[in-house]
């Protein structure tokens, strides 16, 4: 039987060519649920263009009789087809606020600091943070989305927020857009809420020590400088999620170094 993607052992006993042979084509099913099976039945004929465009050597057929497709080829063609189908749907997770927004503040940057670009370069899913609400959706192989949702609760687990300590009468005086390029300068996000508050949101120790240079922003006025303590302490963040996650990363860390980084992270948190 083929679960809704998983045939690489059928296939692997029915594909064993001798050096010099000419490969051996294959016809595997691959079973299709929702919500993939009704994206097929709804635009179908676009997406098996795609993958066969995408994919040589290879045709695919949609059977929405039996909810499934039909594949024809190599198999490594098949495998890359598996892959693709599989990267078609991927789960909902939801998050707080607070990773949802550092999440958002990073998502383009491919600095050391950025925890999207690590995730995905590491566990080889791809992140979707919805806008419009704290989610993100994780495409990929099955094994590369658990990777990359155990890295995400490790990430969840080292973010928070906080409010500002400022008086309601400066407020009004207020730029939030100036705010929040002051924010960024200290790697966390700010926002204004319904209640008139300014929560700041990102890595806990980034907050904590995000939070006295713009309340001394608003209320004095002035320049502010970017501390560079922030920016390290939001690097060693992600090394300690990779390192939690056995995934290592700038310069591989060993087990010892790896230690180090969560005892340092834990007394600079403090």
């Amino acid at each position: 039987q083929a679960s809704s993607c998983g045939f690489r052992s059928a296939c692997a006993a029915m594909y064993s060519p001798f050096p010099g042979v000419a490969p051996v084509f294959l016809t595997v099913k691959i079973s299709l649920e929702d919500p993939l099976l009704s994206g097929f039945h709804r635009r179908g004929r676009r997406k098996l263009k795609e993958i066969e465009e995408g994919i040589p050597d290879c045709h695919v057929k949609f059977e929405k009789a039996n909810a499934c497709l039909m594949v024809s080829g190599s198999l490594e063609a098949i495998e890359m087809v598996r892959f693709r189908v599989e990267c078609m749907t991927g789960p909902r997770k939801r998050l707080s606020v607070a990773t949802w927004a550092e999440m958002m503040r990073t998502r383009m940057s491919q600095d050391q600091g950025a925890i999207v670009a690590e995730i995905q370069r590491l566990t080889g899913c791809r992140l979707h943070i919805e806008r419009g609400s704290a989610e993100v959706r994780l495409f990929g192989p099955d094994d590369s989305v658990a990777q990359a949702d155990q890295m995400l609760d490790r990430f969840e687990a080292m973010c928070s927020e906080t409010d500002l300590n400022v008086p309601i009468t400066f407020l009004p005086n207020v730029n939030m857009e100036v705010l929040g390029r002051v924010a960024q300068d200290l790697c966390v996000s700010c926002q204004m809420t319904q209640d008139r508050m300014i929560l700041i949101m990102g890595f806990e120790a980034a907050v904590t020590l995000a939070k006295p240079i713009m309340e001394r922003y608003i209320l004095e006025g002035g320049n502010h400088a970017p501390d560079s303590r922030i920016a390290q302490l939001v690097e060693e963040a992600v090394q300690m999620i990779c390192a939690e996650s056995g995934q290592t990363n700038l310069g591989d860390l060993d087990y010892e170094e790896a230690a180090e980084l969560v005892e340092k992270w834990g007394q600079l948190a403090m």
